[in-house]
């Protein structure tokens, strides 16, 4: 039975990084499988042989972790739930609470996602007990260590050469049709890969270190014949490239936070280590560091310095991961957090209610913070924050204070080389989501279980008891494990039936059903979306699918149903907000219910591009045509770059020109495209006016458009008005002294009225800015002759 467990222990540590991370649903149900299984085995082994349960520390603010999961998935009444989370209820009543009034609500804004976070504690805390069940024998202690450092070092080589001679594939064999993913290795994010090396990296060091040969003496030549003559030496080399080629990946994937975090960890490992005294073998550690920064140097010349700089160079970039900065990001999301300091939003709910602060559009939602310390802050508030301080905090003072009374090189070598990938993994959380990876999170696990085991095992031969950890009191050694085993299989039935819910809804996810779509097509819908809920019956993306499927029918009320199912689940979604709305409108309900579940949609994710349009269309066509223009007014103000849709929406709302002109804001790209939009019609002689006002606009702003200082004076120039085209292009130049065009159509302007002079001036700096820019140089010859 033991050697089972063990097996499948290092099977679940090999299984969880190679199935692209554990993030998707198959992956996550084979991890519990392993890891369940690899318990039940291990509880079979102790039971059979009246074998120690050991106590594992630092279990209570991990029990209290889960006790405050499980408390923001309990509907709470009306009032208890507006005394601890004020804006959830709040957010509750104007979602929600349109369709169903004064009902019992759980904290959390995603039931689905809290749900699946209440099981990947689970599994967290059951991988942590495990590896300190298991890592208590010296044996297995050094089999595990070696098997996973020469793991580490084949999976960095392997993701190199992959990374050199593949695209767009993971694990060298499946294809990944998105472009802006940045693969490396079988995962999808080069930033996760980077911190499951540094996780490793730290165990490896230290293990290299632990087994480096003897000190040799005599000649250099002795020495070296010497080295070479210890039985230790081939391990030692093998491990020195392991080590070698995992920083060397790291450094190959330019994951930035990865790249910092190693080499911040590394010093944490050599100031920890320095300040130790080992007994036994020599353990000056000097050569052997020096061996493995050249090799390191050496990998970093082949990858280049430069490639590196220009990486660094961009991380405050404007277009970094979400084209506005992190720093941007992340204080939107801090504004999100402060308002849910008590409670959270509920663990896995970030995606729900990060919308809701975003005041730019980026694109699409993002599902994490790229902060694991400000979404958990998010999703936790400051009970979750507390809980995780507390734990590594007392993990911590449990290995010092044991550490302390080792003599041994390899324990206390070892578990500075765990704490070190812990500290590692923690330092890249500041930058990025590993955390919310399965196989990431679960290695953490594995390094918190290793610290500790490593910190008690005792390695002398003969000795007993085989740690130092005491043996658990006879009931409570039953609790976790019992616990576990009791929640097992329907964290097993949970995590199946995602995997074969989404097996139903993933070909309507990559092509969403519309009002074109054949009748037959959606009657499979309908049976996919069925077969989902009966999977997976919190998932609001299979009510969702069932309730599109129902309304594109014609068959309003049934798709009413399921929308109001679905926001049960999840009531600040946008899109559902707004296809319940039209859903209430088609069923009959009161018009003001289902406009305002329409105007939540846009509350909800206020920078949506189609939320404002969808808001507004319904508003013209039940006859709020006031209301309606000032939606059109906000939605252009929020989407400039949309305000075409919004001229066609109005005019199919049979508005007139002159009534549309009314609703549009004081912006220069927005009246240009509308004087754009109105030209060679009946209404083109109010285009004069329009780009007055753009040209206006464009006065104010810190980003004007050259197109109106350009259009109007095209306008001007038509109608041989020179002086108003003098004037309209010079105050353009005053805004945007460098663009080319302005300073160009002047010039001409200039010239063609003889003054001289000027275009001189300007042809000249023309040159300077855009050399060659159309005929300058043939012009600025010319008129010197």
């Amino acid at each position: 039975m033991l050697s089972i467990s063990r097996f499948l222990y290092l099977a679940t540590l090999v299984f969880a990084p190679l199935a692209f991370g554990s993030v998707e649903s198959w992956a996550f149900f084979f991890l519990t499988l392993l890891t369940g299984a690899a318990i039940s085995f291990y509880l079979l082994h102790t039971r059979r042989h009246a074998a120690p349960i050991y106590r594992v520390p630092c279990m209570l603010p991990l029990a209290l972790l889960g006790l405050f999961i499980f408390l923001q998935i309990i509907p709470l009444p009306q009032a208890v739930l507006s005394l601890l989370s004020p804006n959830a209820a709040q957010l509750r009543n104007e979602t929600i609470g349109i369709l169903l009034p004064d009902r019992a609500w759980p904290l959390t804004l995603n039931l689905h996602a809290t749900l699946f976070e209440l099981c990947r504690w689970l599994l967290w805390v059951g991988f942590y007990w495990i590896s300190v069940q298991l890592l208590s024998d010296k044996a297995m202690l050094r089999r595990t260590l070696l098997f996973l450092a020469f793991f580490a070092g084949i999976f960095a080589f392997s993701s190199i050469l992959q990374h050199i001679f593949t695209d767009n594939r993971a694990l060298w064999f499946r294809y990944i049709s998105v472009q802006s993913c940045s693969i490396f290795g079988s995962y999808i994010n080069r930033n996760h890969y980077a911190g499951l090396m540094a996780m490793l990296f730290g165990p490896t060091l230290g293990l290299l270190l632990a087994l480096r040969p003897p000190r040799q003496f005599g000649t250099m030549r002795e020495k070296i014949l010497g080295l070479f003559e210890e039985k230790e030496t081939p391990l030692f080399i093998l491990l020195l490239l392991s080590a070698s080629i995992m920083v060397m990946s790291v450094f190959i994937s330019l994951s930035r936070g990865g790249m910092t975090s190693l080499c911040i960890s590394s010093l944490f490992f050599i100031l920890m280590a320095s300040g130790k005294k080992f007994s036994g073998r020599h353990t000056k550690m000097k050569i052997t560091a020096a061996m493995l920064l050249c090799a390191v140097l050496m990998a970093l010349t082949w990858v280049g310095w430069e490639t590196i700089d220009n990486r660094f160079s961009t991380i405050y970039a404007a277009d970094d991961i979400m084209r506005i900065g992190r720093l941007r990001y992340w204080g939107r999301c801090l504004a999100g957090g402060l308002d849910f300091l008590t409670t959270g939003v509920g663990f896995g709910a970030f995606e729900v209610a990060g919308p809701i602060y975003q005041t730019y559009y980026m694109g699409a939602i993002l599902d994490h913070a790229h902060n694991d310390y400000l979404e958990l802050l998010i999703e936790g508030g400051i009970p979750g924050v507390l809980l995780f301080l507390v734990f590594f905090l007392c993990l911590f003072q449990v290995v010092q204070k044991t550490l302390k009374k080792r003599k041994e090189s390899y324990s206390i070598l070892v578990c500075i080389g765990a704490i070190t990938g812990i500290v590692a993994i923690l330092l890249h959380s500041f930058t990025d989501f590993n955390l919310h990876i399965p196989a990431n999170a679960l290695y953490l696990a594995f390094l918190c279980g290793l610290a500790v085991a490593a910190a008690h095992t005792r390695l002398r031969n003969h000795i007993t008891p085989p740690t130092y950890l005491p043996p658990a009191p006879n009931r409570a050694a039953l609790v976790t494990p019992f616990l576990f085993i009791l929640l097992w299989p329907p964290l097993l039935a949970l995590s199946m039936g995602q995997w074969m819910a989404d097996q139903h809804i993933q070909p309507f996810i990559k092509a969403p059903l519309n009002n074109t779509t054949a009748p037959a097509l959606l009657e499979q819908a309908a049976e996919s979306a069925r077969r989902a809920t009966a999977f997976s019956p919190w998932s609001a993306t299979a009510h969702t699918l069932l309730g599109d499927a129902a309304f594109f029918s014609g068959n309003p009320e049934q798709a009413l149903d399921a929308y109001q199912q679905a926001l049960c689940f999840t009531p600040t979604r946008s899109t559902l907000l707004q296809k319940a709305g039209q859903a209430a409108r088609n069923a009959g309900l009161p018009l003001s219910r289902a406009e305002a579940l329409m105007a939540a949609g846009v509350k909800t994710y206020p920078m949506r591009p189609g939320a404002h349009g969808a808001h507004a269309g319904f508003l013209f066509e039940t006859g709020n045509k006031e209301k309606a223009m000032s939606v059109v007014r906000t939605g252009i103000k929020t989407h400039p770059s949309l305000a075409r849709q919004f001229f066609t929406l109005m005019t199919y709302a049979g508005l007139t020109p002159a009534e549309m002109f009314t609703a549009l804001p004081a912006n220069s790209y927005v009246l240009t495209q509308f004087a754009a939009h109105i030209q060679n019609t009946d209404y083109d002689f109010m285009r004069r006016t329009i780009l007055t006002a753009a040209v206006n606009a464009a006065d104010q702003e810190a980003e004007p458009s050259p197109k109106a200082y350009i259009n109007l004076a095209h306008l001007y120039l038509r109608e041989k008005n020179h002086d108003q085209t003098i004037t309209v292009l010079e105050r353009g130049v005053t805004r945007l002294p460098d663009h080319p065009y302005l300073l160009y159509l002047l010039a001409r302007t200039y010239e063609e009225n003889q003054i001289v002079y000027k275009a001189l001036d300007l042809y000249k700096k023309l040159q300077i800015i855009s050399p060659g820019y159309r005929d300058t140089e043939q012009r600025l010859k010319a008129m010197k002759r």
